[in-house]
Order: C-alpha cells, then sequence, then structure tokens
C-alpha cells in the first residue's frame, strides 16, 4: 500500500484577498504526522503560496494522486481561504443555495491574457475525486477553510479561512471585480467534463470538512504560533489514533477539541450515513495506529520507551507528567515510569521507587499530566496600555498567584501567562478587559464563557478567579479524552431517537449516525408549544475484556454528573442507559424553548480495567458552590484513574500510597439540542 498525499496550503495571498497566517503550519504538523506514521510507504508532494496556483493544484491533483491503484490511498488536503460564487445557469436548479462553493488558489481572482483565474469549485473537485477514485483507490479529502462567511476577519483574536467578494465592503480599486464575480462564470471556464459530471452520483471516496457550509473556518494564535482550530485537532487526535479508529471516530475526537478553543465551527463528515466509507478505517490504514502498549528497555544513557510526540505523548509541564506501568516478561505488575523528556519517536522515562532489571517491559499509559489552566489577558479597548500591565489585569493576576490578599495561596487550577507565551500544552482561557474595571472570561476566540464582571475590590478579582477555577476543572475532565490509550475505540455510545416519553424500544428505528456528534431538533407540538426530543442511548464494550465503564454529562453550563455510573461491562455486551427507558433531552432550567435557542452536552465515556468511583468527577453547574468529598483511609482514591479525577476536580490525589495501576481511555460525543428556527 502507498499513501500518495498531496499538500495545498496558502497564506501568502495577494490583494485584495487578505493574507492567512496558520495555513502553512497546519500543513507542517500533518506533514510530519504522515512521515513519521507512513514512513515510506509515503508518496508526498506539497504545493505552498506561490506555487499553489489553480492550474498547477489540478495538475498535481492528476499526475500525483492519479497514481494511485486499487489497494492504494490518496489524500487530498488544503488549508487556505474558501469562497462562494453564483452558480452556472445550466445546472443552477441542482444547487439548493444556487451557489457553488470553492477554494481560492494562489493566483484566484488575477488575470492572465485578459482572462480572469477563478477559484476551483468543488464540482470541479468532484471530478477529480472521480478520475482517482475510479481505479479503485482510497481516496480522501481533507479542507480546512470555509465554504460561506460574511467577512474575512474574525475578531482580534483570530481570522476566518473565508473570503467572499461584496462590493460594498471592498476598496473603490477591486469593486468592478467584485461586481463581475457576481456573474456565474461560463461552463467553458470549469474543468472539461464538469458541467456533465454536475448531476452524477459522487465517486466513492471520504470528505471531512473544517465546518459547515453555514460556518466559518477559524484560525487563531496558539501558544503564540498561528493553526487553524480544525487542522491542529485534527493533527492532535492523529497522533492519538488507536487501532481500527474509523473517519467518524476521528471526527467525534476532532470536533470536542475544536469546540474548546472557537464557538460556531462543527467539523463535518461525507459520507454521513452508517454502514458507509466514514465507517472505515481512517486513510485505509496507511497511517500507522498508537500500538496498545509501548515498550520499556535500557540504553546507555537510562531508560527510555519507544514512544514520542507522534504517540502522543507530550513533554512535562511543571511538575505534570505522564506515567506509565511497567509489566514484566512474567506479566507481573513491575512499578510506574515517570515521562521525563519527550522526542519525536522515543521518550526518556525515570523508574518511580523501584530498581528495573536489564529487560524489556511492557508499558503502557496510567496517567496523564493536568497542568493548570493558563488564563492570558487580552485588551480590546483603545488604551495604548498593554494587556498584561493594565490594573485590573495585574489585580486578577494577583489573586490567582495568592498574593491579593494575607493568607492567600496560588491558585492550584489556573496560573496567569502572557498572551504570546509559548504553549505548554495546557488548556488556555483569556480574560477580556472590556471597560476600565469590567472583565469576561472567554475562549481562544474571544467566545464569553460567563457574564462580564466587574473587578472594583480583593473580593471582585477573587469571584473572576473562582470563575475561572471551576472552568478549568470542567475543561481538565473534559481534557481527558485528548490522550493516547491502550483500550481507545473500546467503548461505544449509540443514539437512537424516540418517538416521546412513552416510546417502545422495540418500535424504535436505526440509531444516528454521528458527525463529529447528534443533533436533536424540538418539535411544534399542535397547540403551537414545542416538544423535547427523546432518545435511547446505548454503551457498547466493544472489548474482548470485561470493561468498568461511567458515561459523564459535561453540560455548556459547565456542570458534570454522571449519567451511568461506573459498572462492569462484559466484553461484547451493550447496555441500555435509564434502564432502557425514553431519555428527555431538553434545554436546561431558565433557558427559553423559542425559535433558535440550544443547548449543548458533551458525553465522555470512560473505560476502565479497574473498578473507580464516577462519583469523582461530579462538578455542580457554574455560579454553584464546589462540594468535594473528603475521603481517606478504605474511601480513598485506589487506582490511578480514581486519583486523575480527584486531581482534576480538586487537585487533591487521594491516598498518598501506591494507587493500583489502571488502563483507561476516554472518548466524548457532542450532543446539541435545538429549536428550529421556523
Amino acid at each position: 500500500m502507498t499513501l500518495y498525499a498531496l499538500v495545498v496550503a496558502i497564506d501568502a495571498y495577494v490583494p485584495p484577498v487578505n493574507a492567512l497566517y496558520g495555513s502553512r503550519n497546519d500543513a507542517a504538523a500533518l506533514v510530519a504526522h504522515l512521515r513519521s506514521r507512513a514512513g515510506t510507504e509515503l508518496a508526498l508532494e506539497e504545493l505552498y503560496d506561490a506555487d499553489a496556483t489553480r492550474e498547477r493544484i489540478i495538475e498535481r491533483f492528476r499526475g500525483h494522486l492519479g497514481a494511485a491503484s486499487r489497494g492504494d490511498v490518496a489524500l487530498f488536503f488544503y488549508a487556505g481561504h474558501g469562497s462562494e460564487e453564483p452558480a452556472p445557469p445550466a445546472i443552477a436548479h441542482l444547487e439548493p443555495s444556487a451557489k457553488i462553493q470553492t477554494i481560492v488558489a494562489h493566483d484566484s481572482f488575477r488575470r492572465v491574457s485578459d482572462s480572469l483565474v477563478r477559484p476551483i469549485a468543488d464540482k470541479e473537485v468532484a471530478l477529480l475525486v472521480a478520475e482517482v477514485s475510479s481505479s479503485g483507490a482510497h481516496v480522501a479529502v481533507v479542507l480546512d477553510c470555509c465554504n460561506s462567511g460574511h467577512g474575512t476577519r474574525g475578531d482580534d483574536l483570530g481570522s476566518v479561512r473565508a473570503w467572499i467578494p461584496d462590493p460594498q465592503r471592498m476598496a473603490s480599486e477591486w469593486r468592478a471585480l467584485a461586481e463581475e464575480l457576481t456573474v456565474p462564470r461560463r461552463p467553458d471556464e470549469l474543468l472539461a467534463g464538469t458541467i456533465e459530471h454536475w448531476a452524477k452520483p459522487p465517486a466513492a471516496h471520504v470528505a471531512v470538512a473544517a465546518c459547515r457550509s453555514d460556518e466559518r473556518a477559524k484560525e487563531l494564535p496558539m501558544g503564540g504560533v498561528v493553526r487553524g482550530a480544525f487542522s491542529r485537532a485534527l493533527v492532535d487526535t492523529l497522533d492519538t489514533l488507536g487501532p481500527g479508529a474509523t473517519y467518524r471516530s476521528v471526527l467525534e475526537t476532532v470536533r470536542a477539541r475544536v469546540e474548546r478553543s472557537v464557538r460556531e465551527q462543527s467539523p463535518q463528515l461525507y459520507p454521513s450515513e452508517s454502514g458507509g466509507l466514514g465507517d472505515s478505517v481512517f486513510l485505509d490504514g496507511a497511517v500507522r495506529p498508537v500500538p496498545a502498549s509501548f515498550t520499556m528497555t535500557k540504553g546507555t544513557t537510562g531508560w527510555s520507551v519507544n514512544a514520542g510526540l507522534v504517540h502522543g505523548l507530550r513533554p512535562p509541564s511543571g511538575a505534570e507528567a505522564y506515567a506509565l506501568s511497567c509489566e514484566a516478561p512474567s506479566g507481573a505488575h513491575a512499578g510506574m515510569v515517570t515521562v521525563a523528556a519527550v522526542d519525536t519517536a522515543t521518550s526518556t522515562v525515570v523508574p518511580d521507587g523501584w530498581v528495573p532489571e536489564d529487560v524489556a517491559y511492557r508499558a503502557t499509559i496510567a496517567a496523564v499530566p493536568l497542568p493548570p489552566v493558563e488564563v492570558a489577558f487580552t485588551e480590546f479597548t483603545d488604551s495604548a496600555e498593554s494587556a498584561e500591565t493594565s490594573p485590573m489585569a495585574m489585580w486578577i493576576a494577583s489573586a490567582i498567584a495568592g498574593t491579593a490578599a494575607q493568607g492567600a495561596r496560588p491558585s492550584p487550577h489556573v496560573r496567569a501567562v502572557e498572551r504570546d507565551a509559548a504553549d505548554s500544552g495546557a488548556p488556555r482561557l483569556h480574560v477580556r478587559l472590556t471597560s476600565p474595571d469590567e472583565a469576561t472570561v472567554c475562549r481562544r476566540d474571544g467566545t464569553p464563557l460567563a457574564p462580564p464582571a466587574t473587578v472594583r475590590s480583593d473580593d471582585d478579582a477573587a469571584a473572576v478567579v473562582a470563575t475561572l477555577e471551576h472552568i478549568a476543572r470542567w475543561e481538565q475532565v473534559r481534557g481527558l479524552c485528548d490522550h493516547p490509550s491502550p483500550l481507545a475505540g473500546a467503548v461505544k455510545i449509540a443514539v437512537t431517537p424516540a418517538q416521546g416519553p412513552d416510546a417502545e424500544r422495540s418500535a424504535a428505528g436505526a440509531a444516528l449516525a454521528s458527525v463529529g456528534g447528534y443533533r436533536l431538533e424540538y418539535r411544534r407540538a399542535d397547540d403551537g408549544g414545542w416538544h423535547a426530543p427523546y432518545v435511547f442511548i446505548d454503551v457498547a464494550n466493544l472489548a474482548e475484556e470485561e470493561l468498568c465503564v461511567a458515561v459523564l454529562d459535561l453540560t455548556d453550563r459547565f456542570r458534570c454528573h454522571p449519567v451511568f455510573l461506573a459498572e462492569r461491562i462484559a466484553p461484547g455486551h451493550t447496555v441500555a442507559l435509564w434502564s432502557g427507558a425514553a431519555i428527555p433531552v431538553e434545554l436546561p432550567p431558565g433557558r427559553a424553548v423559542a425559535p433558535s435557542i440550544k443547548a449543548t452536552d458533551w458525553l465522555v465515556v470512560i473505560a476502565s480495567d479497574v473498578d473507580f468511583d464516577a462519583d469523582a468527577f461530579e462538578l455542580p453547574a457554574l455560579g454553584e458552590p464546589l462540594v468535594a468529598a473528603s475521603r481517606s483511609g478504605a474511601d480513598a482514591a485506589t487506582s490511578t484513574l480514581e486519583r486523575l479525577a480527584r486531581r482534576a476536580v480538586t487537585r487533591d490525589v487521594g491516598a498518598a500510597g501506591p494507587a493500583t495501576p489502571a488502563r483507561w481511555s476516554a472518548s466524548a460525543v457532542t450532543l446539541e439540542t435545538v429549536v428550529p428556527s421556523a
């Protein structure tokens, strides 16, 4: 098998198209991953900036990807601007929006020999895909760009990968061009055969897109380096890819990661139907998955494991580091080691309180780093004063550091960093200073996570820190899904629609196909009111061993509570939540049931080969008091997973003695509940 990959990334657009800053960074990260995990089976071509012209992209699509044959994989990756334009009249009746989506090449919208160079239309890409897939090759398309939008910039924290020509908003020198682009292109301006191919069924392929057609793909600074929110999440997910991971399971993890950074961006999968190519193994197995376990051996400089950055491990962050459980050749547990340094494919480890023999040990990840969440300050006023040095920022930072009041201690959950601080791997929140005495806790992209807070006293600053700490606890629990695991993919959730609260399970149809999550809609009642959706939810253990499984519900009010307490599930067995009854999926109390109102939940499935207490992950909603259970003696945390939960929620490791090593995994699926707009 050969993996033919064509990677295209454009940052250096020329006016009137605005430049981007993270496309080439995204391409570099993907290329590094492919080279390390596909090895000699990779046949790679790259087109960047000025080399990524319309003609060159099409020529290499046909020439390079066209070399793939049955048994091979052809991957087209594009990071750059997306756009849209009117559909040609001959096929406009086939497009519900009367528009077609396009990817913007470096020379798009420029004139060559008096001819306007058009972007590459989605239907032209479809034609190219059909040509390549006709050989029997497995074809995958990954697009990190917008298909629609209302401008070229996001907020002050990032930019949007869309360029939509708008005569009313463009400078006078470009207005004539924008007017010309409102007219459909002629059929002869499309690749030969595109119009004829338009109405044909799509050729066999898999496509993964950064967002829905009515959303915008964002890029933003992440630790001083600009990245696309989607591409970064994708590569990070691929680094933790478990055996047998499908496009659908990859997308579920990618979406959960994207939603931690930006709003209104939902990665999409095609085909979405169950049982199709979307449920095939990612890249048909051309990218080698993370092994279930690693090997620890002794070298001239000490002990190391054959796993590194490309396997999802990350360097220690302060006192936080990965810990691995080591198994002797006899199969007995030998001891734990801590990851001290991480290279591309290997990591240096240090034994914790034991002296290994000079033999090879089987090592599996038992504990993961949970560094304090970083807090950066951003200024959105006309003040010349930087955000970090503004009095309010210094006030809040002092509260975080524990110096704002006598007897205070530094926050164990958050720490203040400069806005452009290097990426340490820790989650990051922003405090936006909207006035001299008002602050708002936000995501990286500026999305508010809590109401604005007035800061005029020590108590006010402490209240902001309390909000940051609560969100940090919640993010740490959700972030458990970001790490490699020997049990990755072992447990799955299935969501099936139910026709009301008294629905019989026997009358239910097929389970919904997840496209990075599930979208459930209220429906109109006969009296004009609304009926909440109902579902059946099943949890299946796909492993060949019995596992202890829990399901947590993380709400958009920053609450975390178990909806399925940790119970042992037999191998190959499926268990129904709520004892098999239909489950209401409703807007939370206090949120009006009105058109376009929605709520988001993240169902986190945790599986372990050692019993654990799911209540350890309990968190109230934001603003409600946190009641931390104090456990000691027989009630103390007894497994590494349970201690991980206590560290995430309370920064308490539980009992001081040794804990039972646990192989565990966590995965998340998004549940979006929406009241339709009409």
